[in-house]
């Protein structure tokens, strides 16, 4: 289930481990170590073990396509991370996606933003 690599977040707490609830690690072990335990660090140095239950899945860095990849943090943890809806996680998308040179991503983020606000004026109504 999880693998090397895999960004985890905590969603329940252990008093061994110095990660908290929504703590975001990087599994360092995976299912090798118990039954079901894996080895989360969050410092890329210390590691804390979890069982299955006790950590969800937030992205596997294999999954990421490389023109999402950042240095910091990833698209999806980003839109998650400001709880924000359909249309404008897509205007974040594209607009991260594009690296200058592609006018069809601004346009489609511009349409996604365009549906927003129109979905926005319609609440006003």
């Amino acid at each position: 289930m999880f693998k090397k690599g895999d960004k985890v977040k905590i969603i329940k707490n252990r008093e061994s481990s110095k990660l908290n609830i929504n703590d975001v690690g990087v599994v360092t072990e995976s299912n090798n170590i118990g039954l079901n335990e894996i080895g989360i660090s969050k410092n890329g140095k210390d590691t804390w073990y979890h069982s299955l239950d006790e950590i969800e899945l937030i992205m596997n860095k294999e999954s990421t396509p490389k023109r999402y990849s950042t240095d910091s943090i990833d698209v999806i943890d980003f839109v998650k991370l400001y709880d924000l809806n359909f249309n404008l996680g897509n205007v974040v998308k594209y607009v991260c996606r594009n690296k200058g040179t592609d006018k069809e991503d601004y346009k489609k983020a511009i349409d996604y933003l365009q549906r927003e606000l129109k979905h926005l004026e319609s609440l006003d109504n």
